[in-house]
């Protein structure tokens, strides 16, 4: 398990997994492809305080497929939750919202008792799972978990959601067969940045992270990434975006 790393770092190795994932692309990681997916999997245990990530594709009715886990204790998280229904991912996954555990022996227990039970069998302490958002559409999820408990700090949450856009686009590729990578350009990170850390802040999801940035910037009428820069430079708390 890695530790949490300075923006540059993540800047550069956010660009190396697209790099790695655009070059699976390249090499004929269509459609029936795990390649783009492992590089992205891989990625995330490299530039996050996790052990492991799985990617599964599916859509809001709760229906998914395992595409790719990174480990086979990853593989187990997933084999739970399509086993029962229930569990983060499956949240996640109809609710459109990212569901962080921090403490899943605690936690999990509360929410997804019957997963909790059969989850506690294995060294999982926490789990973090995304939905991959294509616009209106949901194209699956991303969970990644850590053998101990405890939180991604508000620069790991803002890593791991630029990961997940580059998950969304790997699997929207696999699935079209398409290799061509106009749809590879990565999102403008400060924003990325600044919705991670009101996600952090007031413990809400991406989506919702992102209305309040975009009323903000309305109300103060700037561009939204001069708010996410005063966001992330330290000038304006997360705390202070509240609607």
């Amino acid at each position: 398990m890695v530790a949490s790393s300075s923006a540059d770092g993540d800047d550069a190795g956010v660009a190396d997994v697209r790099a790695a994932m655009a070059a699976e692309l390249r090499s004929g990681g269509g459609a029936g492809s795990t390649g783009p997916l492992a590089a992205v999997c891989d990625g995330c245990a490299r530039l996050l305080p996790v052990d492991g990530a799985s990617i599964a594709a599916g859509g809001a009715s709760g229906m998914r497929e395992v595409l790719y886990a990174s480990d086979e204790i990853a593989g187990a998280i997933e084999s739970v939750h399509d086993t029962l229904g229930e569990g983060p991912a499956i949240e996640a996954l109809t609710e459109r919202r990212p569901v962080l555990v921090a403490n899943l022996p605690a936690d999990a227990a509360r929410g997804w008792p019957v997963f909790a039970a059969e989850i506690g069998r294995r060294p999982v302490g926490a789990v973090f799972a995304f939905p991959l958002h294509s616009g209106a559409a949901i194209a699956g999820t991303m969970s990644l978990y850590r053998r101990s408990p405890g939180w991604l700090a508000p620069a790991d949450l803002a890593t791991a959601l630029r990961l997940v856009d580059l998950a969304t686009t790997a699997v929207l590729a696999i699935a079209s067969g398409d290799e061509a990578l106009e749809g590879l350009s990565l999102p403008r990170a400060v924003v990325h940045q600044a919705a991670g850390m009101l996600v952090s802040a007031h413990r809400i999801g991406v989506d919702e992270a992102m209305a309040r940035l975009r009323g903000h910037a309305f109300a103060a009428d700037v561009d939204l990434a001069d708010v996410a820069a005063e966001i992330t430079t330290g000038r304006l708390p997360p705390e202070a975006i509240t609607s």
